[in-house]
């Protein structure tokens, strides 16, 4: 397998809603980092993570990528940010 650096550009949205919060924290888990929803229900927090990250609760974030033509051929017209983001990474 080669390694690979991608970009994504777009904005980075703060997900609070306790159901999304929860969806993540748990996929989290699943691949091994035991993570959970904070008291709020709008963090993470977990018993340990990268000592550069600070104390939890950690935010979540969604990136939402431009849509439109950016002027390079890709995302002209289209609606799904998936399928530009995917485009974008072909």
């Amino acid at each position: 397998m080669r390694d690979a650096d991608v970009v994504v550009e777009g904005s980075a949205i703060r997900v609070t809603d306790s159901a999304s919060v929860a969806r993540v924290a748990k996929a989290w888990a699943d691949n091994g980092w035991p993570a959970e929803p904070d008291q709020s229900g709008t963090g993470i927090t977990a018993p340990f993570n990268a000592p550069s990250q600070g104390p939890p609760p950690w935010n979540v974030y969604r990136i939402e990528p431009p849509l439109g033509d950016r002027g390079d051929g890709h995302g002209a017209g289209r609606s799904d940010p998936l399928q530009l983001l995917t485009a974008t990474i072909a």
